[in-house]
Parts: C-alpha cells; structure tokens; sequence
C-alpha cells in the first residue's frame, strides 16, 4: 500500500480489534501433516517462531488451496510472554504441496 493512511487503517494493534479481524476469514480447514514449525532465533529476551502449512476454504463449493505463513515475534513480559509482532502470508500452492497435503502420512507407510 502506498498511501500511509490506508495502511494505518489495516493495521491492528489490539488484542479485540485483532480476533475482530481474523473472525472476519472464510472458514477454513488445515492439514496437520503439512505443518512445519521454525524458530529461527531465541534468546532470553526474544523468540522467533514461524509455521507454514497448507488449508482448504471449506465455504466456497470448489475449495480453494492455498498456504500460509505465519511468523510471531515473541519477548518476555513479566513472568510470561507476549506476542508483540504476528505476520501472516497467505499464498497459492506449489504444485509439490499440492500432491503432498489431506492425505494421511503414517510413519509405516510415508508418501512423498
């Protein structure tokens, strides 16, 4: 976005205004055997995590494929935690994952 103003508006910087938006998304089903999860760098003060995976919009009749990546800056706070960055990426797939999500993958008989 080039106009400043119009991604101010995009932005959501509060924990409402947040689950607002994302309740907002289509329905949605995931395939847990795509998941992959990376934490690229940690420390006492910061942790990066990122997880990519493949879901299906369940509420359109053809369902739609797509991926997804989500990356979370997470310092300590206190006692805990906080997420205080959460990027998400919302891509087609790859023909590779295409072949590879929604079947079911038991370590006796993987398929690639």
């Amino acid at each position: 976005m080039r106009n400043e103003s119009n991604w101010v508006k995009c932005v959501k910087t509060f924990g409402v205004e947040i689950v607002s938006f994302l309740c907002k998304f289509p329905a949605t089903e995931h395939d847990p055997s795509s998941f992959n999860i990376d934490v690229p760098f940690y420390d006492n003060n910061l942790i990066i995590i990122v997880v990519n995976g493949i879901f299906k919009e369940t509420h359109k009749e053809k369902q739609s494929m797509r991926s997804f990546c989500r990356t979370f800056n997470i310092i300590s706070q206190g006692q805990g935690y906080v997420i205080v960055n959460d990027m998400f990426v919302i891509s087609s797939l790859s023909v590779c994952d295409l072949f590879r999500c929604f079947f079911y993958h038991p370590l006796t008989n993987f398929v690639f």
